[in-house]
């Protein structure tokens, strides 16, 4: 388990956990970035026949359009709500969207790029995003529908494990990992998996063979 805050600021007693699916999206149509493919939505299909979740009663989703595909699906399986909600996206790489920028936020955490942000403020919008949702609820299963990095992300922050390109690279499409929280500490029952698909697809397969070179020599933090 993972202290999250200073012992003056907990609450006294043990509340009941909230388990936390934390699932990235699934595979994009190439033809259409904003669509899942056929695959993709398949998977997806894999992963509710897996039942790694269960009795989802949330689903929150960030704004891109494959997240809200790939909620809703899970939403309705589970006939559970969907909010959408800003902070669950992807990091924000500016306008250009350059593959180029993703050596740069990976080589230097304080890097921004022009109109983006840094992986250093990423990395502090995710967690404090994913601690603002889990607080609103006790003893329920959520999902939070977001994207590899965060996944990668979410993971280094509970634990402690080396936050690098090679993570972030072997993040399935789409995955779930498992958490439960509580108001003083995580727990992790399942690190990001994809194990459950018969088809593995990962993050270093949605990028150029070139762009992925480049990350895997990038000194690890």
């Amino acid at each position: 388990m993972f202290k999250l805050m200073e012992e003056n600021e907990l609450a006294t007693g043990r509340n009941p956990p909230t388990t936390v699916y934390l699932v990235t999206y699934a595979e994009p149509d190439s033809g259409d970035p904003n669509r899942l493919s056929e695959r993709g939505r398949s998977h997806m299909s894999e992963l509710l026949k897996s039942r790694v979740m269960s009795d989802v009663k949330h689903v929150y989703s960030g704004t891109a359009k494959v997240m809200l595909h790939s909620a809703g699906i899970i939403s309705r399986h589970f006939n559970s709500q969907v909010s959408v909600i800003d902070c669950l996206n992807d990091i924000n790489l500016g306008k250009t969207q350059e593959e180029e920028l993703w050596v740069r936020v990976w080589s230097d955490f304080t890097f921004s790029p022009h109109g983006g942000e840094s992986m250093n403020n990423f990395i502090d919008r995710i967690v404090g995003c994913t601690i603002k949702i889990i607080r609103k609820h006790s003893y329920d299963n959520i999902v939070l529908m977001t994207s590899p990095l965060a996944s990668a992300a979410i993971y280094h922050f509970v634990t402690g494990i080396e936050f690098n390109p090679e993570i972030w690279l072997e993040i399935g499409i789409p995955s779930c990992a498992c958490y439960d929280f509580t108001i003083t500490q995580w727990e992790l029952v399942m690190p990001p998996d994809n194990t459950f698909l018969t088809e593995h697809i990962f993050m270093q397969d949605l990028l150029s063979e070139q762009l992925v070179d480049k990350l895997r020599k990038i000194e690890h933090f």
